[in-house]
């Protein structure tokens, strides 16, 4: 467990001090996001099972919940330029807190909402709400895991979907399902969609209450730079899906059915760094097959993996910016896994099988 701590408390540590005002501190913290997590995962060697925790508690995601909800407004007030950071600083710590909150707070809140604790799933809504996306809580269980991998997702990229257009897609699409979610909900218990008991109206006053605290400490400019952080984390959330999910399809069966959840429905990227720091999350597969299963105790040497991104999470973030690139890269996957699947097939092998990462 220690490793994950390091490497997932690491950018928020190198946040909190650029934003005390150490001005050469917001250039390190986005290096180390943008470029320095990569480049550790091809120096660090990957082994299965080598970063599993047999731990089942909650208690780092809870730390790190705690921890977000601190350098919020921690980083808007600096980025303000009340703590001295130049224009330039100011806006490099802005892209820097965004990458964080959309890579790592987004890894261990998704791990919260997953609890069946009441305690734990509100602290990942707040986490969500901060974010001004507290619909997530709704719509990941119920929409994105119920039917992944199927054009009923707005979270599941279609092959040749840009990530531009994808996008506004998502987040929009999964506001109303989850919405029409929670109607359903209310209507079978009688109760009208104007219910108090609809948590969208949680999700709309904890996001209020976090704009509030930005405005406290900046002011109207902390309102914008609220803003601006959130719609860059969020942007980082989507991008995650998009990369996760892109072109994979599960077989329609009739009537609105489709074959169960499996390995080959997530990409997936076992790179030792990039999986620590956002605590096992990129081992995407074993999470939809297991959604409870607490993202430390994912297992690549021993659960069924599913097809492997060509490079790490971050590095393929990156190439999902450029459209034609990203085309390139994973449309000759897709072409790959679908000659292999013909040719499991001619042999009589089940073509949705893939060999876990031991193997």
């Amino acid at each position: 467990m220690i490793w994950f701590a390091i490497a997932s408390l690491t950018p928020y540590v190198l946040a909190t001090v650029a934003s005390a005002g150490v001005g050469w501190m917001p250039y390190l913290c986005f290096y180390y996001m943008a470029l320095g997590v990569a480049g550790l995962d091809v120096l660090i060697p990957n082994k299965p099972d080598s970063f599993k925790a047999s731990t089942t508690g909650s208690t780092l995601s809870v730390i790190l919940a705690i921890v977000h909800l601190c350098l919020f407004p921690i980083g808007v007030y600096a980025i303000a330029g009340e703590t001295g950071l130049q224009p330039l600083e100011q806006f490099t710590l802005l892209v820097c807190i965004g990458m964080i909150f959309g890579q790592v707070s987004n890894s261990f809140a998704h791990e919260l909402i997953h609890k069946n604790s009441r305690p734990l799933r509100f602290l990942g809504k707040l986490v969500y709400s901060s974010l001004l996306f507290g619909h997530q809580t709704t719509a990941h269980p119920a929409l994105h895991h119920r039917y992944v991998a199927t054009d009923q997702d707005p979270n599941s990229a279609a092959r040749g979907q840009t990530l531009y257009g994808f996008i506004p897609k998502a987040w929009i699409g999964s506001y109303i399902g989850g919405l029409r979610v929670e109607n359903t909900r209310l209507a079978l218990s009688g109760r009208s969609p104007w219910s108090w008991k609809n948590p969208y109206w949680d999700y709309g006053f904890w996001g209020v209450v976090s704009v509030a605290v930005s405005f406290l400490v900046a002011g109207w400019m902390g309102v914008l730079i609220h803003i601006a952080v959130a719609s860059f984390g969020t942007m980082q959330l989507l991008t995650s899906d998009y990369v996760q999910h892109y072109g994979l399809r599960r077989a329609e069966l009739g009537e609105g059915r489709y074959e169960h959840v499996g390995p080959q429905h997530s990409w997936n990227a076992p790179k030792s760094m990039s999986r620590l720091m956002m605590l096992n999350a990129p081992l995407h597969s074993e999470h939809h097959m297991r959604p409870t299963k607490p993202y430390v105790s994912l297992n690549e040497a021993s659960a069924p993996m599913g097809p492997v991104l060509p490079y790490s999470l971050p590095v393929m973030v990156t190439i999902a910016l450029m459209p034609r690139l990203w085309r390139k890269v994973m449309n000759r996957e897709l072409n790959r896994i679908a000659a292999e699947a013909k040719a499991k097939a001619a042999q009589g092998q089940d073509p949705k099988s893939y060999p876990t990462a031991a193997e």
